[in-house]
């Protein structure tokens, strides 16, 4: 999860207890914020844009989020658990 991504998904968090959204609603709302970078990035990146920079960037974003989404899901389920119970 980048940073952007942490901060939106803290945003959504606060919007929703804001706005008083019922609890499965904010719950998909925000863990679908929270999941990995789509692969299609990758994809997308090699057909768009042939540079080898580019491409690796790409990759190591999708893997890095990938990767990182196994620990700030179960998190996010947890503050939601907190916040929705």
């Amino acid at each position: 999860m980048t940073r952007h991504t942490r901060h939106i998904t803290t945003a959504l968090l606060a919007l929703c207890l804001l706005a008083g959204l019922e609890g499965e609603l904010a719950r998909v709302a925000v863990i679908f914020t929270a999941l990995p970078t789509a692969s299609l990035l990758a994809a997308f990146t090699i057909q768009y844009d042939p540079s080898r920079d580019s491409q690796f960037e790409a990759a190591a974003t999708v893997l890095l989020s990938t990767l990182l989404s196994a620990f700030t899901i179960p998190l996010w389920a947890a503050v939601l658990g907190v916040c929705y119970p």
